[in-house]
C-alpha cells in the first residue's frame, strides 16, 4: 500500500478462503463504512510492548480529535476475541476494534511488523502511513492531515 492509493476493502485470503475483517460482535468491517470520515487504522497485537506502549496515547489522540469526525479502527492480528475484550476493558478504550484473526488483512495491507499505522482521508485516499510506534505528537500531525478538509 501506497501513499495516494485508495485504501483496499478489509479482505484478504487465507487457506483459499475469501476472510473479511469483523467487530467484536462478529459483524462484517468494509473500507466503505467509513466513507466521508477521516479513518487512522492502526494494526496491533495485544502481545506486542510497543503496542500496548502507545495505547494511552493512541485513547487520547482518539478522544482529542473524534469531534473532527476521525474514526480510529484498531485491526487486533490473529488473537482470540476475549484476549481482544479484555485488553479493551483493561485501558477503557473507546475506538472500534476490527479482528483479524487469521492475518488475510494484515496481509491485504502489507503489514510486516507491529504497530503498523495508516491515516485515510474522507475520500478514501491513503495520505500517510506509519510503522512502529507514535509519539503523541506524531498523532496528532498525521491526524491533521485527513482531518483538515
Amino acid at each position: 500500500m501506497q501513499v495516494g492509493q485508495f485504501a483496499p476493502d478489509f479482505v484478504g485470503t487465507s487457506n483459499g478462503k475469501q476472510v473479511r475483517l469483523t467487530d467484536v460482535d462478529g459483524r462484517p468491517v468494509r473500507i466503505e463504512d467509513f466513507r466521508g470520515r477521516p479513518l487512522w487504522i492502526n494494526f496491533w497485537a495485544t502481545w506486542c510492548p510497543p503496542c500496548q506502549q502507545e495505547t494511552p496515547d493512541l485513547r487520547a489522540a482518539y478522544e482529542a480529535h473524534k469531534a473532527e469526525g476521525l474514526v480510529l479502527l484498531a485491526i487486533d492480528i490473529q488473537e482470540p476475541i476475549a484476549t481482544v475484550r479484555d485488553f479493551y476493558a483493561k485501558y477503557a478504550l473507546t475506538y472500534d476494534i476490527g479482528l483479524d484473526p487469521t492475518g488475510a488483512v494484515l496481509a491485504t495491507y502489507n503489514v510486516f511488523g507491529l504497530p503498523t499505522h495508516y491515516f485515510v482521508d474522507r475520500s478514501g485516499v491513503i495520505r500517510d502511513r506509519y510503522f512502529g510506534p507514535l509519539t503523541r505528537k506524531q498523532m496528532d500531525e498525521k491526524v491533521a492531515l485527513i482531518t483538515a478538509n
